[in-house]
């Protein structure tokens, strides 16, 4: 893991590797079909969930916050700026990179996991339930 943390770090403190990162985002991404399954999480649980739901919904954005450290911040706004970027596209590119490398991201998660996960809701959504006027 801490192999993983490293590329990620060097990535992020290289303009370079990040602009190649940033190229495959235009790339089409091709769905892996090899999941390995530990339940069956095609079923969805009492609250409802289903992986799958969350595999095909690709185009829906689920908001969620995390803290990232300062000098990171800072390189990730330099790039963002100065390649006409967002700081989304680059965090999704790198997390995706990482999580398509590391096996454990194609195994299913148990049930009681799963009930864990964010409802399928958009950003919009989301406001609304938290703001109902508004």
């Amino acid at each position: 893991m801490a192999k993983k943390k490293s590329d990620l770090q060097a990535l992020l403190s290289d303009a370079d590797g990040i602009k190649g990162a940033l190229q495959a985002v235009e790339k089409p991404i091709e769905a892996n079909p090899e999941i390995i399954r530990v339940g069956s999480s095609e079923e969805p649980t009492e609250s409802g969930i289903s992986e799958n739901d969350y595999l095909e919904s690709r185009d829906l954005h689920l908001p969620f916050s995390t803290a990232i450290r300062a000098d990171l911040y800072l390189k990730l706004k330099r790039v963002e700026y100065w390649d006409r970027t967002t700081i989304k596209k680059i965090i999704e590119t790198v997390v995706e990179d990482y999580v398509n490398s590391t096996p454990t991201s194609k195994k299913s998660l148990p049930e009681g996991e799963r009930a864990k996960l964010k409802q399928l809701k958009t950003a919009k959504d989301y406001n609304k339930s938290r703001n109902p006027k508004g």
